[in-house]
């Protein structure tokens, strides 16, 4: 018997130290390993497929990168809307119709299509501008009509995918935009893409984790009904997430029609679901309150060495979009499955030891026998519905914020904890409503608890 404890002693030291560790590294540690193991795949792949460098021939990375920034620029965008719980299905069109906009202020004298403005010649700031505010007002629009008319970001955006495309080709009737001025093609030209990208990233890096934006952010995404009672203006911070997205996915048409020196109305084509991928790859939950922009990085980074390693070991494209398909397929799959875990693990641990605010069901049962519970949750709900009916109709300014308040949510939390018996109906908000890495906000189950 000895002999068993001795054993199993160092199996458990083992155990903590591993989970230790994982919790020192940093959080996109796995996605990263990831994408190295990817990169080794296709190199080897390459030594014996086609005897040549992948990522070693620096050519190949360079091109692979560039291809990278345009997507990144948008799921910088995109991710931001993801945490927030919502999804912005616009973003290739927009793209389209920046581009042909700035690319048509952006002609020279000698190659003006009549059917614009002779508006030849101009600095290049302003067809620049001109790309990203036609992006900031899809965003607008977009976050105009999941706040105020309260349609589903999928319809809302969908229907902006489907305008800004058809606006596209109506202002360019199906004819590419070609020769552009220098001084406006220069930003799409060698390194400025990549720099763009890594600043943009930079900033919002910076702005998720370390400003109120970013802690509002969080907060909408963990538990919208929380981040309200809180008193945070949740329509207000949708409403800039949204145009945040739109801004960035103009600014990236913008690059790429500066890059290719065109403009055209097919650009952007499923370059929504690319940076939707991205995102999610890099750890950004589809239920919201979770994701980073460094994984975002990363995810962006897995799409273009797999699309590129792909093309280099000669898979068809077809197949590419099939595999793509998978991978994202899977990666929401895993998100799925991991909140799902967290969610048993919450509810199922019944001497409060996954919560340390949750009281035990045996300690619930002492305050309350069970036949008391059925007749005293009634009688709370009904208290409830006549006391805010007395405030409402008095007009008390100071009852009806305190109706209003978050103190007073959590205490009716507490009264139908005690009144149901159930284990855990309410938790603390998450520790550092900053930490990009967990639900975040005044986060609290049992909102069905609620009288």
């Amino acid at each position: 018997m000895s002999n068993m404890k001795l054993t199993a002693a160092p199996a458990s030291e083992g155990s903590s130290f591993f989970a230790n560790l994982r919790h020192k590294m940093p959080k996109d540690t796995g996605i990263f390993v990831v994408m190295l193991v990817i990169a080794l795949t296709f190199e080897i792949a390459g030594w014996y497929v086609r005897d040549q460098l992948f990522l070693l021939n620096t050519n190949r990375l360079v091109l692979i990168v560039l291809q990278v920034a345009i997507i990144g620029i948008i799921a910088v965008g995109v991710t931001q809307v993801i945490i927030t719980t919502g999804i912005d299905l616009s973003s290739g069109s927009v793209i389209a119709l920046a581009a042909v906009v700035a690319a048509s202020l952006a002609q020279t004298s000698d190659s003006l299509s009549p059917m614009f403005p002779a508006l030849v010649n101009l600095p290049a700031v302003i067809p620049i501008c001109a790309g990203i505010g036609v992006g900031l007002l899809c965003g607008l629009t977009n976050g105009f009509l999941v706040t105020r008319t309260g349609i589903p970001p999928f319809i809302a955006t969908l229907g902006m995918m489907v305008s800004a495309r058809g606006l596209a080709q109506y202002y360019t009737q199906g004819n590419p935009i070609s020769f552009l001025s220098d001084s406006f093609t220069a930003i799409g030209q060698g390194a400025m893409p990549v720099i763009i990208f890594f600043v943009i990233a930079a900033v919002f890096h910076i702005a998720l984790k370390h400003t109120r934006y970013g802690k509002y952010v969080y907060a909408i995404g963990g538990n919208m009904t929380s981040a309200k009672v809180s008193g945070i203006n949740v329509n207000k911070y949708l409403v800039i997430v949204y145009t945040i997205a739109g801004a960035l996915s103009g600014l990236a048409g913008v690059v790429l029609a500066a890059r290719v020196s065109s403009g055209q109305s097919s650009m952007g084509m499923s370059y929504e679901l690319d940076a939707i991928a991205a995102a999610v790859i890099g750890g950004s939950s589809l239920m919201g309150g979770v994701g980073r922009i460094t994984g975002t990085l990363i995810g962006a980074m897995i799409l273009g060495l797999i699309k590129s390693g792909f093309t280099f070991v000669g898979v068809d494209a077809y197949v590419q979009d099939i595999i793509k398909g998978i991978i994202i397929v899977a990666a929401v799959t895993i998100d799925m499955r991991r909140n799902r875990k967290k969610t048993l693990i919450l509810s199922t641990s019944g001497n409060g030891e996954g919560c340390r605010c949750r009281p035990s069901c045996p300690e619930i049962n002492k305050i309350l026998p069970a036949r008391l519970r059925l007749s005293v949750l009634p009688a709370l709900r009904i208290l409830y519905s006549f006391a805010t009916s007395v405030v409402h109709s008095s007009g008390a300014t100071r009852g009806l914020r305190f109706l209003e308040s978050y103190e007073y949510t959590i205490l009716w939390q507490i009264l139908v904890a005690l009144a149901s018996g159930k284990k855990g109906p309410y938790r603390h908000a998450a520790r550092g409503a900053g930490d990009p890495g967990a639900r975040s906000g005044h986060e609290f189950a049992g909102q069905r608890g609620l009288p």
